[in-house]
């Protein structure tokens, strides 16, 4: 239903609700569609800096295991600014 979500949403905000179930889902099918539906994202709005904060936000707030490797690794991603 999430990755319908993403799929039919015609606005920001719908797309941002279905990322954050999928990126928290422990469906294995979930997280695979989670990471296509991020770099999707990702690509989408990336001239958007308020946009991708939130694309950051939603990824290092995942209630998963692993989640403390994930930042790390945005950390290094070009879309993380350290001074905003």
């Amino acid at each position: 239903a999430a990755a319908n979500q993403y799929q039919v949403a015609n606005n920001m905000t719908d797309k941002i609700a279905a990322l954050t179930q999928l990126v928290n889902s422990e469906s294995a099918s979930a997280q695979t569609i989670a990471e296509k539906s991020l770099a999707d994202f990702y690509e989408t709005w990336k001239n958007e800096t308020l946009v991708v904060n939130q694309w950051l936000v939603l990824q290092a707030s995942c209630q998963l295991p692993g989640t403390l490797a994930r930042v790390k690794k945005l950390l290094q991603h070009p879309g993380y600014d350290g001074r905003n």
